[in-house]
């Protein structure tokens, strides 16, 4: 009976854990299901190997994390917990983690029309639709810093009364550093036109030039503040932050745009109204 006694005294001192299963977010980055474990208390920890991975960060070595740990450690962070939707949400709205600004940096390279690198070798691709029109594609990669490419094939279907009528566009592109990127492009029915852009630092410039006119596009970023400048009559300023404010100008008009949300609006366009 003592023993009986000790056994029951010691469970009900025990604190108890259960585990469940829970989706963890980060915010507008990525997602994982984890297994989770709940104390009686009601505290939440999660496997630190996952949860390392899921934000990008290094923990201390420990099987379980709690989420209490988690937000001392890094105070800016917003954590939501829903036992009820099995759910863990976190927010970094001021880009403290790593795995946040991995995203951040990805969007705005997308943002910046960043050319895309191909893997060396030929490709070819030929394309037929129901009007019985074709194309023909056929280009070459040379380890991801040249890319040439011709296009050749049918305007219009081939009716038994008409002559088909082809065109035929080629371009070239080159990366002599991951800085800067050049493209020529001409064709049977489009004017030539060259391309450049350069990205260094906080600074990123963009021209484009046909016989009949031409674009520049600049941008300056300067902590969380970025300035945009357009020849096309185009101006912006634009403050990342939990509250994203932008000004812009565009012809005669100015507009101004606040808004919320783990997606930042784009620098490089300018509030406007349809």
């Amino acid at each position: 009976m003592i023993v009986v006694a000790l056994l029951v005294a010691l469970m009900v001192q025990q604190p108890r854990s259960d585990t469940i299963l829970l989706s963890v977010q980060l915010v507008g980055v990525r997602s994982a299901v984890m297994e989770a474990s709940l104390d009686s208390d009601s505290s939440l920890s999660l496997p630190t190997t996952d949860l390392s991975a899921l934000l990008g960060i290094e923990l201390p070595r420990a099987r379980w994390t709690p989420l209490d740990v988690l937000q001392a450690q890094y105070r800016s962070l917003r954590i939501t917990v829903s036992l009820r939707a099995l759910s863990v949400w976190i927010e970094d709205d001021f880009e403290t983690l790593p795995a946040t600004r991995a995203m951040r940096d990805q969007q705005r390279r997308q943002a910046e029309r960043a050319p895309v690198i191909y893997p060396s070798g030929p490709s070819v691709a030929l394309s037929v639709d129901d009007r019985g029109a074709t194309l023909t594609e056929a280009g070459y990669s040379f380890q991801g810093r040249a890319f040439a490419q011709v296009r050749t094939g049918s305007l219009f279907p081939r009716p038994a009364s008409l002559v088909q009528r082809g065109t035929t566009s080629w371009a070239l592109s080159v990366i002599p550093t991951p800085a800067l990127f050049l493209a020529y492009s001409d064709g049977d029915y489009q004017r030539p036109t060259v391309t450049a852009r350069l990205s260094t630092g906080p600074t990123w410039l963009s021209a484009s030039w046909t016989p009949e006119h031409y674009v520049v596009d600049g941008l300056l970023t300067v902590g969380r503040l970025s300035f945009f400048a357009s020849s096309r009559n185009s101006y912006s300023i634009t403050l990342r932050a939990p509250v994203a404010v932008q000004l812009g100008r565009t012809g005669r008009t100015t507009t101004a745009r606040v808004s919320v949300g783990p997606v930042f609006p784009s620098p490089f366009s300018p509030p406007t109204i349809p």
